[in-house]
């Protein structure tokens, strides 16, 4: 019963953190905006269930989930993939 009590309470005080942070980097990023005028960042929902291990035990924990517009996320140029994803003739190392 105790161990219940604990458990809830941890996966409630996960629960608030994540979603705490997930609003601090929504509201860090709300005065970016495209060109035509749309939020780049945007809450979007929550990710599927977790399971979190903590001093409690298992806790099962769904995270917030934000969107990033495209022109925002980095891109990875292929000189810094690692060779087995590139096609062959782009990149050739000597």
């Amino acid at each position: 019963m105790l161990d219940e009590i604990v458990r809830e309470s941890a996966r409630k005080m996960l629960a608030a953190a994540l979603r705490a942070e997930a609003d601090g980097y929504v509201d860090a990023l709300i005065g970016v905006v495209d060109g035509v005028g749309h939020r780049r960042v945007v809450r979007n929902g929550y990710a599927g269930p977790r399971t979190i291990l903590c001093g409690a035990g298992a806790v099962e924990v769904r995270a917030p989930g934000s969107t990033t517009s495209a022109s925002m996320r980095p891109l990875v140029s292929v000189s810094a993939s690692p060779r087995r994803f590139c096609r062959r003739g782009v990149v050739r190392a000597r």
